[in-house]
């Protein structure tokens, strides 16, 4: 596996917005467990997949990326504007109950924002990519983590999050 570099990649867009295309090989990790019957293999997967996870909140956070509020209260503020202008699941008194919480991160790390089984390439059961970094932010990594273990249908399942 590379080295992860996410100040490479932030310090390319400091500047202006642009959009980065790179072939990556491999399918995602919901379309190799589908397929894979393996259970070691799945396991493996799996287990990369948290490996990595842990790997990117481990790396610095680069300053770009650093905000002076509290992830959790962008995130809230954001929940506010959706739920205001889009049709969303949630409704006013759920964000409500979410505010009255203060809800803490003991400390923000680098995240994914969207750390899924649909971001993540495997090719010859080896991690390959991790893409679609559109939500990348200094955050809290209990998301990230929530978001990859979340049961899919006879996909990621109870058993498969074990390994994570």
């Amino acid at each position: 596996m590379k080295t992860f570099k996410a100040r490479e990649l932030i310090n390319s867009f400091k500047q202006q917005s642009r959009l980065l295309l790179e072939f990556f090989e491999g399918k995602t990790v919901r379309e190799y467990l589908e397929k894979e019957d393996n259970e070691k293999k799945r396991e493996h997967v799996v287990y990369e997949m948290g490996r990595l996870l842990a790997r990117i909140h481990d790396a610095e956070c680069p300053e770009p990326l650093v905000s002076k509020q509290p992830w959790v209260h962008r995130m809230l503020q954001e929940a506010q504007y959706n739920l205001i202008h889009y049709k969303v699941d949630g409704n006013q008194q759920l964000l409500k109950q979410l505010q009255k919480q203060n809800m803490i991160c003991r400390k923000e790390v680098l995240i994914h924002g969207d750390y899924t089984i649909d971001n993540v390439l495997v090719h010859d059961g080896r991690i390959t990519a991790v893409i679609d970094w559109s939500g990348g932010t200094c955050g809290d990594a209990r998301y990230d983590m929530a978001l990859a273990v979340r049961f899919e249908d006879g996909i990621f399942t109870g058993k498969d999050s074990v390994f994570f």
